[in-house]
């Protein structure tokens, strides 16, 4: 029940008793409660620390039964003749009543799924909202309009000495790397997206630590860090970014995105990489419900041993892949079995969360992630390994060294394709690998067919490659 006092604040005398009137007062008894958005077809209740969707509208409809009540009682103790307003209300005592009134609700203040999770540096914990720009926090505030919470309880002063000893094991102590992904971790609970990049975790051996560390993050941030299939971000698996599916809906309001082990071989979607990392507004939609546009506040971790294959070099170019290495493989003796469960509980995920944030106001401060060396010299070497037409040149073919010699490029497709199949490669389509060839070699048109110009297949391609 709604305590009287606090329901004469809102003065109920003053709304009509009909229909809309008394609609319009249940807004407002629960203006700070509940909301309508359109978008998602549904209710959005306030627990008192995060806005989660009401599905099959429950508490809304437990809402409407506790308004009828409390106002009848209300008009109870107020009034003296109150005979016709208590017939009025009474007849919310019905379900297709109350229906009735839920749904004249939904047009009285509906707010955009826009609305919520707008602060970029808020993380909403278990005991308050924290600024990670700042360091400075309040108390719970649906005026927010917060729809995650996290599994941190903020204590300023807390400090994880499991954590730092285990990112100093894993990055076998090279402070460079430390203080990197200190930043990058920081970035990534945070829903700015300025750097425009993706993370790869990548270690070539098992029992390397990014498993546990991924664990642990994924843990601390409870709601704001969701898990993806790599089959999402697989090239074979949308044709359109207009038209991601649910599999892109449900990752909208995350901020740290852990992408399961691709398989061997496998070969991201570079444009839907390049949307998801790029600050660009994305279409989706759940199941049943209406299309959304967001824009992307996550960040992307892929957990991998093997680094899957991205055709578009721009990706590279344009600074969004993120390679750190985990070369540190640690035997049966080295193992600490209990480690996972000790750095979940409270204290060391307060540390953790603080050691993040940190990470994030020396980024802030630094103007980026400023990214060491080594980190730059393996994603040149993974851009190079990832290079398949210069590696099919370098394989196939052999420079005419006086520049002139012709080779029809529908053959030089054949050979191509059988040089992927060989290989275990995905093979382009014809028209982008004309446009790869093109930006690599001399392409032109001879007697109304396309032409590699300066090159000769070697002779040791097997004949039927050629046919």
């Amino acid at each position: 029940m709604i305590p009287v006092e606090e329901l004469e604040k809102l003065r109920p005398e003053k709304y009509p008793r009909n229909d809309i009137g008394t609609s319009n007062l249940f807004s407002t008894v629960y203006s700070s409660a509940l909301v309508y958005v359109p978008e998602r077809k549904s209710f959005f209740v306030y627990d008192g620390k995060v806005w989660k969707k009401d599905i099959g509208d429950l508490e809304t409809h437990e809402f409407a039964k506790e308004f009828v009540l409390s106002i009848m009682e209300y008009f109870r103790q107020k009034e003296e003749d109150n005979e016709e307003v208590l017939k009025h209300y009474s007849k919310y005592l019905s379900r297709d009543k109350r229906k009735k009134l839920i749904d004249d609700t939904k047009s009285i203040k509906p707010i955009s799924i826009d609305q919520f999770d707008k602060q970029p540096y808020f993380v909403n914990c278990l005991n308050c909202t924290v600024n990670i720009a700042t360091g400075e926090y309040h108390s719970h505030d649906p005026a927010d309009y917060l729809t995650s919470l996290s599994n941190v309880w903020y204590d300023p002063n807390a400090k994880s000495e499991d954590f730092e000893n285990f990112i100093d094991s894993i990055m076998e102590g090279n402070r460079d790397l430390i203080e990197y992904l200190k930043r990058a971790l920081g970035y990534s609970i945070s829903s700015a997206t300025f750097q425009e990049c993706f993370f790869i975790t990548y270690g070539r051996t098992t029992r390397n630590g990014k498993g546990t560390l991924n664990s642990t993050i994924m843990h601390m941030l409870g709601d704001y860090a969701k898990t993806a299939s790599y089959e999402v971000f697989e090239s074979k698996k949308y044709k359109s970014n207009s038209n991601a599916s649910e599999d892109i809906a449900r990752l909208a309001g995350a901020r740290y995105v852990s992408v399961s082990e691709p398989e061997e071989g496998m070969t991201l979607n570079s444009s839907l990489i390049k949307t998801l990392s790029g600050n660009d507004r994305i279409t989706a939609r759940y199941l049943y419900e209406n299309s959304f546009e967001f824009v992307a506040s996550f960040k992307l971790w892929i957990n991998t041993n093997h680094l899957p294959a991205i055709p578009d070099d721009t990706v590279f170019k344009s600074g969004r892949v993120q390679l750190i290495p985990f070369n540190k493989h640690f035997n049966q003796s080295e193992q600490d079995k209990g480690l996972k469960a000790r750095l979940i509980k409270k204290e060391n995920i307060s540390g953790i969360f603080n050691w993040c944030m940190k990470g994030f106001q020396l980024m802030a401060e630094e103007g980026g992630l400023k990214i060491p060396e080594i980190i730059k010299k393996e994603i040149e070497k993974y851009q190079e390994n990832n290079d398949r037409i210069g590696e099919f040149l370098q394989e196939c073919f052999t420079a005419d060294l006086e520049g002139k010699h012709r080779e029809k490029l529908s053959k030089v497709y054949r050979v191509y394709a059988h040089w992927c199949k060989e290989n275990g490669y995905k093979v382009l389509n014809k028209k982008n690998f004309k446009n790869k060839m093109c930006e690599r070699i001399s392409v032109d048109s001879y007697r109304g067919q396309d032409h590699l110009v300066g090159y000769y297949i070697n002779q040791e391609i097997p004949a039927e490659w050629c046919a």
